[in-house]
């Protein structure tokens, strides 16, 4: 056989090996077919080439020992594929990496066993995007655990009719997790949106109750000022919202996840102070969005929770072109729900905001206090709003625009929660539909009603992570990348090599 049919063989060789590495790193099952068919092709000529020269070898012990090498080779590929297919069939994986990064969370997996039988998980995105590709990916590690998941990739584009029947937003959640009656949806395939979403599933029905009887926002109109989007990401985000007219029911229902108070024209009655009151005692959230000059005032209604609004309304100097009225959340604190906010340098915008007060002295009696969003140093609370625009001694700088106030019920005797929460927050209109467009606003929201209603805010899923950098390429970047490092870089090593290894033994 010549050198050059020898290379022939090698190469496809070389072919044949990378092709199912080519397939496992990047599930290209067009560069796959294309390296089979091509390693094939040139298999195909080295083997004619091998009967004609080595005919008088074909018989005897070297043909039985070729035929039975031949049958090992094929015998392995076939176990090899066939234990391939049964991985995949059964999302059988394995972590080898030192900190466990592939692995899910021991409260993920308990959680997944929980869910009953014929859980469907949905995802709305285009077939081979990234997104899709996460969400497989994901999916893949949850079978491992519940092999009976099953999972459903939609094409928006091209099945409308499903994206109309599952009230998919274009800018709202497009995973969605069915399991009965029961559905809940997440934005991103992490194992934490996940989690929580399992968690919501196999727990029960908890409404998110906005107080109505004193003139309060309702959850619509399609203007700028209307609150209809409001109410439309929260049921994106699988909440039950209904209203709740405290004198008229006489109680807080047991099953509210939270209380919302939006924007009300008019104060509380007594009674109804006493019900919030008794409510917050026994482990109640409770979110109050409230205007300057607002007719409830905080510090009454709630004395010992060391909360309330200040005189005022929030000046901005630096927002000029917006009008000074309209305050830059620009100072985060560290509690979960705005600290993504500030490490991302994402900004938020109140259009009306009055600031917000914390009393620290109640820390002594047994409560917490967590400061979430304050102003730029340039902002100032003006108590002269009919006047000259100036800052004053006695005018509060850079002040709060929203806090929030725990405490620990988890001793309480029918108790409806571990933890009672207050949160104050000086302004309304952010929640708009406009303001809902500005900045952090409806990312900051979405996450403080979450935070707000969760049954157990001590449980934090996360996937185990590893501080990596990572880099966006596009479809053709990425081919290009595969071809070099898959294919180019190993041939330009490999290669040779062999060449030098066939020319060096031909002359033995």
């Amino acid at each position: 056989m010549t050198q050059g049919r020898r290379i022939v063989g090698l190469l496809a060789l070389v072919l044949l090996i990378s092709a199912p590495v080519t397939w496992l790193v990047s599930r290209d099952l067009l560069w796959l077919w294309f390296k089979l068919l091509l390693g094939l092709g040139l298999g195909g000529v080295w083997l004619l080439a091998a009967l004609r020269s080595r005919r008088h070898q074909l018989q005897g012990r070297g043909f039985i020992h070729a035929f039975t090498t031949s049958l090992i080779v094929v015998g392995l590929l076939v176990i090899g594929g066939v234990g391939v297919a049964f991985s995949q069939a059964n999302a059988l994986s394995f972590d080898l990496t030192d900190d466990q990064v592939y692995t899910l969370a021991p409260q993920t997996q308990a959680l997944l066993q929980k869910l009953p039988e014929k859980t469907h998980i949905t995802a709305y995105f285009k077939p081979g995007g990234r997104e899709a590709k996460i969400t497989a990916k994901l999916v893949e590690q949850l079978r491992s655990v519940r092999s009976d998941l099953r999972f459903e990739l939609v094409d928006p584009e091209r099945r409308p009719d499903r994206v109309k029947e599952d009230a998919i937003l274009a800018d709202g959640p497009r995973i969605v997790i069915r399991t009965g009656t029961k559905d809940t949806r997440i934005r991103q395939a992490t194992e934490q949106a996940m989690a929580q979403a399992f968690q919501r599933l196999t727990g029960a029905d908890r409404p998110l109750y906005f107080l109505s009887g004193h003139g309060e926002a309702k959850l619509e109109g399609e203007d700028r000022k209307g609150f209809a989007r409001l109410g439309r990401e929260l049921k994106g985000e699988g909440a039950d919202l209904r209203y709740l007219n405290l004198l008229e029911a006489g109680q807080v229902p047991a099953d509210a996840r939270a209380l919302i108070l939006l924007n009300p024209r008019k104060n509380l009655e007594t009674e109804e102070k006493r019900l919030l009151n008794h409510y917050l005692a026994f482990g109640g959230r409770l979110l109050l969005f409230l205007e300057p000059n607002s007719p409830l005032d905080t510090k009454v209604l709630f004395p010992a929770w060391g909360i309330g609004l200040g005189q005022g309304r929030i000046v901005d100097p630096s927002l000029a072109s917006r009008g000074q009225t309209v305050a830059l959340g620009s100072r985060y604190g560290e509690h979960p729900v705005v600290k993504a906010l500030g490490t991302a340098g994402i900004h938020t915008l109140f259009p009306s905001a009055a600031p917000v007060e914390v009393d620290p002295t109640v820390v002594a009696k047994g409560y917490q206090i967590a400061a979430l969003i304050g102003t730029g140093n340039k902002a100032w609370a003006e108590t002269n709003p009919g006047g000259l625009w100036q800052r004053n001694e006695d005018e509060a700088k850079a002040p709060l625009i929203a806090a929030m106030t725990f405490k620990d019920t988890s001793q309480t005797e029918a108790k409806r929660s571990d933890e009672a929460r207050l949160l104050l927050l000086g302004d309304s209109d952010f929640l708009t539909n406009s303001g809902l467009n500005e900045g952090g606003n409806r990312d900051f929201i979405l996450n403080l009603i979450a935070s707000m209603s969760d049954d157990e805010p001590s449980l934090e899923l996360h996937a185990n992570s590893r501080r990596i950098s990572r880099i966006l390429l596009t479809e053709e970047e990425q081919r290009n990348l595969q071809l070099l490092v898959l294919d180019l870089v190993p041939l330009a090593f490999l290669l040779p090599g062999l060449v030098i290894w066939v020319r060096r033994r031909g002359h033995r």
